[in-house]
């Protein structure tokens, strides 16, 4: 299980997550009493013991405690997200400023080409590419933009 994906499951139980910090903690609220702490730099690491889990639910301990095993199990390498870029062309400074250009590719055609847009259109046009997509890539002339939440 991936971070986000913990975080979003945990919120629509209705509680606060703070996934940047270690250890983890679920929470009522922002400023909320804890419910459950899990561990960021080893597996298996559970606590339960806070006085906010017991004053939930059984339903919602059990959703919580399932969520946070899940989430302990997973290996630490695999809980973050891949990183994901667009592609920016360098441009040779003998054409002077210009507007940055993008890798793009169409899915509709299977081709890739360049314009000066980031935007992804209705699954048709995909200018964002994961780590894992571009090591099977020739990215020569272009750099990577990391692209930020």
């Amino acid at each position: 299980m991936k971070y986000s994906e913990f975080k979003a499951e945990v919120e629509k139980l209705g509680y606060w997550v703070d996934i940047d910090h270690a250890p983890i903690y679920v929470d009522k609220s922002e400023r909320g009493e804890t419910i459950i702490a899990i561990g960021k730099h080893k597996r298996f690491a559970v606590d339960p013991s806070w006085s906010g889990f017991h004053t939930i639910t059984e339903e919602k301990q059990i959703a919580i405690y399932n969520l946070a095993h899940a989430l302990t199990v997973t290996p630490l390498e695999e809980r973050e997200e891949e990183k994901r870029y667009w592609l920016q062309r360098i441009e040779p400074p003998i054409l002077g400023e210009q507007d940055p250009r993008y890798l793009f590719y169409t899915r509709v055609g299977g081709y890739y080409d360049i314009g000066t847009t980031k935007s992804e259109w209705r699954n048709v046009i995909k200018t964002i590419f994961t780590e894992s997509e571009i090591a099977e890539m020739d990215i020569t002339g272009f750099e990577k933009i990391e692209v930020t939440p």
